[in-house]
């Protein structure tokens, strides 16, 4: 039996980073949370879930372990400060990470996981929390096949689209940021558009 981990100290009801939690949950896989403050964790434990009651439990609890931060300084801190991800992680673990960030930042992760003979999965999503409600978020996924392959099935649980995008951690942050950009491109274009309307109406 494969048990999960999910680390969400950013976590907020209703957000991206719940509704997949929640889809792990509904897909009847043994989990594990952590959150700073223990009664964002509730709803899970409710659901089933264990709380741990620190991040160094959570990983030694666990096979896999998901995180979902803010940004890079985040996740570099909680992976690499004392008592972090990392001084608990042993060899064979995973840790998927879904947070959006720089492309070197995922590549030195991967390496450290490494060195400690464990293994990161770039893992960054595309789409609105309530495409991770309904389980239909998009990913791209870099890092070792045979982890991912480990992986695949808890990922497909709150995904629509799988894309593998080679072993190079960065290549999945680079895909997403040029997702993000592409995004805002159009936002932007949409209200030039909307603007030389309303000026030649």
């Amino acid at each position: 039996m494969v048990i999960l981990g999910v680390l969400l100290p950013e976590l907020e009801l209703g957000n991206k980073a719940s509704g997949i939690c929640e889809k792990i949950q509904k897909a009847g896989y043994q989990l594990t949370v952590y959150n700073r403050m223990i009664s964002k964790a509730q709803p899970f434990q409710e659901r089933g879930a264990t709380v741990a009651n620190s991040i160094k439990e959570l990983v030694e609890r666990s096979d896999i372990i998901f995180t979902s931060l803010l940004d890079d300084n985040s996740i570099i801190e909680l992976c690499l400060d004392e008592d972090g991800i990392l001084d608990s992680m042993t060899t064979g673990k995973i840790h998927v990470g879904l947070t959006t960030i720089q492309p070197s930042t995922a590549d030195h992760l991967k390496s450290e996981h490494e060195k400690r003979g464990c293994q990161y999965i770039a893992a960054p999503v595309v789409g609105r929390p309530d495409a991770a409600a309904a389980g239909k978020l998009i990913t791209f996924l870099a890092g070792k096949t045979s982890a991912i392959e480990v992986a695949q099935p808890i990922i497909e649980s709150y995904t629509a689209k799988q894309i593998p995008v080679g072993t190079v951690a960065s290549s999945a942050n680079g895909m997403k940021i040029c997702v993000n950009y592409m995004a805002m491109a159009q936002l932007a274009m949409l209200g030039e558009v909307f603007t030389f309307a309303e000026k030649v109406s």
